[in-house]
């Protein structure tokens, strides 16, 4: 063998060596090309595994130091407890109430997220509820391909012009529905916050009320609010029964936020006119749940923050991730 052989051998098994002792990141969910190109770019090697595999994802925790996930598996102190080497967890989206925060902190495991990416599919997620509620948009699509015509029971009912929308948390989110309602439909807005949105009130002309007061106001009642131990089973049958007869309740914030035996009740019974349902209190939620079967009641599958455009915008955590895993500061910064 040549000089110049050997030392192409040793070269290529040098790049090798160098190359098998990166770092890795775990991705759990469906990622952007240029949020992976970002990770690859700076070094990092990628391990994927899809979140519906937690046995390869537990098995993965002890090489990685990074995580871009979803809002389903559960990434708490057992898993921790195998992440020797994780400092950082990348959650694509708003919500981090899958991630046990207390437990990262223990364990100097930065939370990153990516709030603004779901503003507007969100918004326009609430707007279509609206809309497909008001307007009986699912019992007409029925109606027509069973071959029923105008059927008094399936003609569009109200205008969404005029009609109050209460926010119950006025977040980002929130406030883009707001500005979507107000100005695009001339709907009137109230909410509720804990804390008061004065810049809000002034561009919009909202109005800031009580919890129960809101939920009495609106003709439309859209909850966004994170999901912790203070918001759990927050909207419950008491406040069903605050809000008006025939009104519309959306929720796309969190399932569990919503105590779903007394919204079934408040359908059945008539007292609400409606339901849009983007989340569940279990997901997915069982053939065996009679919200599946009620005609009043839109679904879709946790899909409220999913679009094109807020696929990379999510993705994007990879950013901040790489920010962290280099010493600096996150931009979104969750712990």
């Amino acid at each position: 063998m040549s000089c110049h052989g050997r030392v192409k051998t040793v070269l290529e098994t040098e790049i090798v060596e160098v190359m098998s002792k990166r770092e890795k990141i775990l991705i759990t969910t469906e990622i952007h090309p240029d949020g992976l190109r970002h990770l690859k770019d700076a070094g990092y090697e990628c391990v994927v595994v899809p979140e519906s595999d937690p046995a390869q994802t537990h098995a993965a925790a002890p090489e990685v130091v990074g995580i871009v996930a979803n809002a389903s598996f559960k990434f708490d102190e057992a898993f921790f407890s195998r992440a020797a080497q994780l400092r950082v967890l990348g959650r694509k989206g708003v919500g981090y109430d899958n991630v046990d925060i207390e437990a990262a902190r223990r364990r100097r495991i930065r939370v990153v997220n990516t709030p603004l990416s779901v503003i507007e599919p969100v918004a326009e997620q609430a707007i279509l509820f609206f809309l497909a509620l008001a307007r009986r948009l699912i019992p007409g699509d029925g109606a027509v391909r069973a071959g029923r015509w105008r059927e008094p029971g399936n003609l569009p009912g109200a205008e969404l012009k005029g009609k109050v929308l209460a926010l119950i948390g006025l977040g980002n989110t929130a406030r883009r529905v707001a500005e979507i309602a107000v100005r695009g439909f001339t709907m009137s807005c109230v909410y509720f916050d804990k804390v008061a949105r004065p810049e809000a009130e002034a561009a919009l002309g909202l109005q800031r009320l009580g919890f129960d007061e809101a939920l009495a106001a609106g003709d439309f009642v859209s909850v966004h609010v994170n999901l912790s131990s203070e918001t759990r089973g927050f909207i419950g049958a008491q406040q069903f029964a605050c809000m008006k007869k025939g009104a519309f309740f959306v929720n796309l914030a969190r399932g569990p936020v919503v105590d779903e035996r007394a919204l079934l009740e408040a359908l059945r019974s008539g007292h609400l006119g409606g339901a849009g349902l983007d989340v569940f209190e279990v997901e997915p939620p069982g053939a065996s749940n009679p919200l599946l079967r009620l005609p009043n009641v839109v679904l879709s599958p946790h899909i409220g923050g999913a679009s094109t455009e807020s696929l990379r915008g999510g993705s994007m955590v990879t950013l901040d991730i790489v920010r962290i895993l280099r010493g600096e500061e996150p931009v979104h910064g969750v712990a």
